[in-house]
Formats: structure tokens, C-alpha cells, sequence
């Protein structure tokens, strides 16, 4: 085509049509201009595919870990429940009971045991920040619902950790003060209690309900970052049905 135009161009120079010439020599020069974008345009697409396929292959490996995380999340909650119950049901045995049986005090030491423990898993947010950085570079409609639930997520973890810190400071440090004579460990761990004086000493048995509310909480976050789990998996498997079309 460009050497097609080129004799057309030589001929109305011999023939002095300078205007006709000018017009075919713009023509060639957008015929150039065209052919530049259309390789563009060729290449943005081959990059633009390379993209999508790579972004497949980060949403796919991430639906793996997110099942991992729920099942880990869900057994982590299932286990807080347990304690839950276990110190409601230590407190309910001072209060109502007069003389504990054997069961009884199997249900005291098993909550005594739990007192401090929170429940809170360790959960690291560089995967979930990466997986925002790669959608949000994406062309992808539904990405900002995604990342606005990651960004959830991530505030979820923030909140276990801020649980934690606020646990470890009401409950451990202020109730150091709690009367030995009341309860105590010795050396292999082991719960050395005085049920007449639980019965009478209110201090412990707030903090007992302050242990179990702190569980509730950290229950309820596990809850929560469970619900934002699987909804950042639907959405992702709506990011993959864009992405195959």
C-alpha cells in the first residue's frame, strides 16, 4: 500500500499537481499514523491479556487461602465459644452453688485455666494489601467493592489487635491485684482456689465477667472477618467471570 502511494506521489510531481500531490502525501502520512496506533493498540492489548491472565492466577491462588483462613477463623471461634460457656457456666456454679461435686470443680479449673486467653489468631495483612494493589491497577468494574472489603478486613485484624492490647490491660494488669487467697497457680500451673471466698469477693467476679466479655468480643470479630472472608470470595469469583469474558 505505502509503495502504491509512492508512485502515485512521484507521478504528480512529473506532472507538476502539486495540490493533488499534497493531498496524497497527507494520506500517506496518516496512513503511517494509523498504522502506528493499530501496532499501539495490538501491543496494549497483548499487555492488557498478560495482565488479566496473571491478576486469574492471583484471584484463584487467593480463594484457596481464603478457605484456609475461614476454616482456621471457624475453628478459632468454635474454641472461644467453648470457653465462653466454660467461665459462664464457672460463674454461675459461685453464685448458685453451695457445695461444689466434683464436676463442679472440674468446671471451675477448666475456666480458670482460660481466664486470660483471648483467642485472637495472629493474622498477617501484606497478602490481603497486595491482592487490593493488583486489583486496583485492574480495569475491572467490581474492583472497589473488592477492595473496600479487603480494606474491611484488614480493619478487622486492626480490632482483634486493639481487643488484645485492651484485654491485656484491663484484665491482666489491673486484676494483679486480685486476692491470692482466692485464687492462685502454683508451679505446675495448677488452680489453688478458695470456693467459700469466691463466693464473697466481688472484685473476682468481675473479672470474670470481664474475661468473658472480652471473649465475646473477640468472638464477634472473628464473626465478622469470617462474613467479610466470604464475601470477598464472591466478589472475587465475580472479578473471574469478568475476566474470562
Amino acid at each position: 500500500m505505502i509503495k502504491f502511494f509512492r508512485k502515485i506521489r512521484q507521478k504528480l510531481v512529473n506532472e507538476g499537481n502539486l495540490k493533488r500531490y499534497f493531498i496524497y502525501a497527507i494520506g500517506e502520512i496518516l496512513l503511517v499514523v494509523i498504522g502506528i496506533l493499530i501496532a499501539l493498540q495490538l501491543n496494549n492489548w497483548n499487555e492488557e491479556r498478560k495482565d488479566n491472565k496473571a491478576l486469574m492466577s492471583i484471584l484463584e491462588n487467593e480463594k484457596l487461602s481464603i478457605a484456609i483462613e475461614i476454616e482456621k477463623e471457624e475453628t478459632q471461634i468454635k474454641l472461644i465459644s467453648g470457653w465462653i460457656d466454660t467461665v459462664l457456666n464457672a460463674h454461675i456454679i459461685i453464685e448458685e452453688v453451695d457445695a461444689p461435686t466434683s464436676q463442679h470443680q472440674k468446671v471451675l479449673e477448666s475456666a480458670f485455666e482460660v481466664l486470660t486467653y483471648l483467642g485472637l489468631r495472629t493474622r498477617k495483612i501484606e497478602n490481603l494489601q497486595s491482592l487490593s494493589q493488583s486489583i486496583s491497577r485492574s480495569k475491572l468494574t467490581g474492583k472497589d467493592e473488592v477492595v473496600r472489603t479487603i480494606n474491611q478486613l484488614i480493619d478487622g485484624f486492626g480490632l482483634g489487635k486493639d481487643l488484645l492490647d485492651v484485654h491485656q490491660e484491663n484484665l491482666l494488669g489491673h486484676d494483679k491485684s486480685l486476692n491470692s487467697d482466692v485464687l492462685r497457680f502454683n508451679s505446675k500451673n495448677e488452680a489453688i482456689y478458695n470456693f467459700e471466698l469466691m463466693k464473697t469477693d466481688y472484685q473476682f467476679q468481675h473479672y470474670l465477667n470481664r474475661s468473658r466479655r472480652h471473649k465475646i468480643y473477640s468472638r464477634n470479630t472473628g464473626r465478622k472477618i469470617v462474613e467479610n472472608y466470604k464475601l470477598l470470595n464472591d466478589q472475587i469469583d465475580e472479578l473471574l467471570k469478568e475476566l474470562e469474558k
